[in-house]
């Protein structure tokens, strides 16, 4: 049961922390996002307790302090339930560096994917040996893109046609030129059919993942996207109110 049971864990934990996190960045006191959050713990306090046999440790502090119950200064061996030098470790367990504590899988003595505590009480995941916040694309308001502020449907229309890109064009943020929409999967800005204009991931031509959605209302949606629709947790903005939550398939869930 272990080794299916850690999978399971891992999978669902790196699902929904990549959009938690991002989300956390634009609006962390959102009653959605401390739901989702509170989800997320608990999830994690199985993941810890499949690693270690023990309670989940509530923080960076806690982490630490296991392994100091352990005598241990270097990596905790999960499965061999001693403590292990850490060069070329290929397994589960627990490890101290620097500002962080680390309870996860390591292949060849690196971090591979598992939670990571750090000192000042925050914390992430890791897959494949990355912060998933690292791999986040960098879409906040008032984005910067080439030199030009997008903030607003008509600042971000003014940078598509500044940059010359036809109707059926994406501007590549990144590699700054015009590329076509089919197959698209990375950052960038686009005016669709309906003269919305969008700012952030895409993936085979569709908005996917975090993004910004401007409209010629000057309404605009912040949040995250599935194969171009709105989809999970956003926040539809007007200068008369800010509405949040679950969207499903383009809509707002009850």
């Amino acid at each position: 049961m272990g080794g299916l049971f850690f999978k399971t864990i891992i999978t669902s934990l790196i699902a929904g922390a990549a959009y938690v996190i991002g989300q956390i960045l634009v609006a962390k006191h959102e009653p959605e996002i401390k739901k989702i959050i509170d989800e997320l713990e608990n999830q994690a306090a199985l993941y810890f307790k499949e690693i270690v046999g023990e309670k989940e440790p509530d923080n960076y502090a806690e982490c630490l302090k296991f392994l100091k119950s352990k005598n241990c200064t270097d990596i905790w061996d999960a499965e061999k339930k001693s403590c292990l030098k850490a060069d070329n470790f290929s397994g589960k367990g627990v490890f101290q560096e620097k500002d962080n504590c680390y309870i996860g899988s390591f292949v060849g003595g690196k971090k591979n994917q598992g939670l990571i505590y750090f000192g000042n009480n925050t914390k992430d995941f890791i897959r494949e040996g990355r912060l998933i916040s690292e791999s986040l694309p960098k879409l906040p308001d008032n984005t910067i893109i080439n030199k030009m502020t997008v903030d607003n449907y008509d600042s971000c229309k003014k940078l598509l046609n500044n940059k010359s890109c036809s109707t059926s064009m994406i501007w590549n943020i990144e590699k700054e030129v015009c590329n076509p929409k089919d197959n698209f999967s990375e950052k960038g800005v686009f005016l669709d059919a309906y003269d919305s204009c969008y700012v952030g991931q895409f993936k085979m031509g569709k908005y996917h993942a975090q993004g910004i959605l401007y409209y010629p209302s000057q309404e605009k949606y912040e949040g995250n996207f599935v194969n171009g629709k709105r989809h999970g947790l956003g926040k539809l903005i007007n200068k008369n109110q800010t509405i949040s939550g679950q969207w499903k398939d383009d809509k707002l869930s009850k």
